[in-house]
């Protein structure tokens, strides 16, 4: 399956689960999609484990681990000591060689931009404590401390672009490539202190994406269109770019020499030059259904192209050939994924890449390791707490056929397993009535229910033989529930009711043709629902879902989630984030 090229990745799409940490304890039913993802939130009380130290942040990663945003650059400053930066602000740092990580998403605020932070996409340290991060929307960030702290650089940075490769001829001049997320504007910044200070040194009108300065006057850029432009005094003065020089989207550059280079990108694309920059040859690739993001030059006989999931390509003749060397299965994580950096320090390799995995190698790229816990990429729509247990079930996307539609933790949150429904549909939501007795629906009209805690599941008859999605359901009881189908307009009503646990339903409609995206129920009798549309109020029931009666709201959009604590009290939440609530006849905003 070709891969799009990932230039612009933000947090990849996966499961993931967070506790909060600051000694309060909430219903697991409000449960609610984060962090620009649909990501699974666990309401409880707890630390995270002692290996993986989270900074500035009460929400703890529980699944997976040690974190998820996927990781741009790696590092190994000596043996033990790595660094890793990525999407979200991540940098991470470990000082016995991965087995424990300190981490923490501030590293990417801009002094100029304070509360947005946004992906970082290269990282140089000078030792283990002193370093250079650069991101998005100009972020230039110095630590002294380790990464514990960085300080945002506000002087000379490109406040509207992203700085995405950092290249130092030496320990005080150095050089930042940058370009707008558009792709329409470039800028080259450079130091002359060691990062303290910039100033431009170049600007175009497409984006720069990578750089490298051979020596303290010869710098060389790639940028976007496929033009490459050379500096030999330091950025006084810069060659014309021709575009096509090499293929555009090209995303990594590096030297062997003042007069051996390479260029990589998108659909695996490669070229070489061999007179320090003047002309390009295109490379024959090992692979064109992904995007190469670096090529890693260790020496003439040692070059390896890194960005595919299955193999790291390894050439010891410049690039003229090249040798697959096989990364899966990596030990630890259960899927595959997108390699963005390589490093390597003595016999010691590793590779960073998509959901923070970090993976290592001690024998030359044979075979691989990781230290994180991943069970499944795959998204989860909802959570429960299992009434008076520490059992925790989340309910999603299937990881392929019937397989990892549920995970369930026995520990509140510590560790997590997944269980495979015998049907093929996709869990949207779930209903937990006691501690042995829940419900779970989804795609293709399918209802499953355990009995056991959510050790176990099995279906139940479907409420409709077309495959619908549903989308919502409640349970008040062991027998009495309903389910609400979204993204289709059922003929007869999008709400089905059952008072025998899901043997026989009955149809029921709120007299609109509209789908429902969310339902709570307070008792047999009151519940509200909300609709898969803007500016459309909440519904209504006070006997049981035989009639629905709109309630009208003092807000436009789409509700995306109500809650009901009883039957005048109301949370719904809607698409800009607002979270009103309506009590005895009364709204606030």
């Amino acid at each position: 399956m070709k891969q799009p090229t990932r230039s612009n990745q933000s947090i990849p799409q996966l499961c993931k689960t967070y506790r909060l940490t600051n000694g309060l304890r909430y219903s697991s039913s409000l449960a609610l999609a984060l962090l620009f993802v649909i990501a699974v939130i666990l309401f409880s009380l707890g630390a995270g484990p002692a290996a993986f130290a989270q900074d500035y942040q009460d929400w703890k990663f529980t699944h997976p681990k040690p974190q998820a945003n996927l990781l741009r650059k790696i590092q190994m400053i000596d043996a033990n000591t790595w660094v890793a930066v990525g999407a979200n602000g991540t940098f991470m740092r470990t000082t016995d060689a991965g087995a424990s990580w300190h981490f923490h998403h501030q590293a990417g605020l801009p002094s100029n931009n304070a509360g947005t932070i946004g992906q970082n996409y290269d990282v140089r340290f000078v030792s283990p404590t002193n370093g250079l991060v650069a991101g998005d929307r100009g972020f230039v960030g110095m630590t002294s401390d380790g990464g514990v702290t960085f300080t945002s650089i506000a002087s000379g940075v490109p406040t509207t672009q992203r700085c995405q490769s950092i290249s130092f001829a030496d320990a005080n001049t150095g050089y930042i490539a940058a370009g707008a997320a558009s792709g329409s504007a470039g800028t080259i910044i450079k130091t002359t202190d060691g990062g303290a200070t910039w100033a431009t040194v170049y600007t175009i009108t497409t984006a720069v994406n990578a750089l490298v300065a051979t020596d303290l006057l010869t710098v060389h850029a790639v940028q976007l269109d496929g033009g490459i432009v050379n500096s030999t005094d330091g950025g006084l003065s810069w060659s014309t770019p021709v575009p096509l020089t090499v293929a555009q989207s090209m995303l990594g550059m590096s030297f062997l020499d003042s007069m051996t280079g390479f260029v990589v990108g998108s659909s695996g694309k490669m070229s070489k030059t061999t007179d320090g920059g003047a002309t390009w040859t295109t490379l024959t690739p090992p692979q064109t259904n992904f995007a190469f993001f670096q090529m890693k030059i260790f020496s003439a006989s040692e070059i390896y192209a890194v960005g595919a999931p299955d193999n790291l390509y390894k050439s010891t003749d410049l690039g003229a050939t090249w040798s697959p060397l096989p990364i899966l299965p990596v030990t630890g994580p259960s899927d595959t994924f997108i390699w963005y950096s390589l490093d390597r320090q003595g016999s010691l390799m590793t590779m960073s890449g998509d959901f923070g995995v970090v993976a290592q190698s001690a024998n030359g790229g044979a075979s691989w390791t990781a230290g994180n816990f991943l069970l499944t990429t795959a998204l989860m729509f909802d959570i429960q707490e299992v009434p008076n247990t520490s059992t925790v079930v989340a309910v999603g996307r299937q990881r392929t056929s019937m397989q990892r539609q549920v995970f369930r933790s026995t520990n509140i949150g510590n560790s997590w397993s997944t269980i495979d429904v015998p049907v093929t549909t996709d869990l949207q939501a779930l209903s937990f009535v006691d501690s042995q007795v829940g419900y779970a629906c989804g795609t293709n009209s399918q209802v499953v229910k355990t009995t056991d805690g959510g050790a176990t599941w099995a279906p139940v008859t479907r409420p409709h033989t077309t495959n619908y999605t549903l989308q919502a359901l409640k349970f008040i009881d062991a027998n009495t529930g309903w389910v609400f189908v979204n993204l289709a307009t059922v003929p007869g009503g999008n709400i089905f009711k059952t008072t025998d646990g899901g043997t026989t339903w009955t149809q029921q409609t709120i007299g609109t043709t509209d789908q429902i995206v969310s339902c709570d129920m307070v008792d047999a009798n009151v519940g509200y629902l909300t609709l898969n549309s803007s500016s459309r109020p909440i519904y209504k029931t006070t006997n049981g879902g035989t009639n629905w009666g709109p309630v009208t709201t003092p807000f436009t959009g789409q509700i995306k989630k109500v809650r009901a604590l009883d039957a005048n009290l109301v949370y719904p939440r809607y698409q800009f984030g607002h979270k009103p609530r309506r009590q005895v006849d009364r709204w606030w905003s």
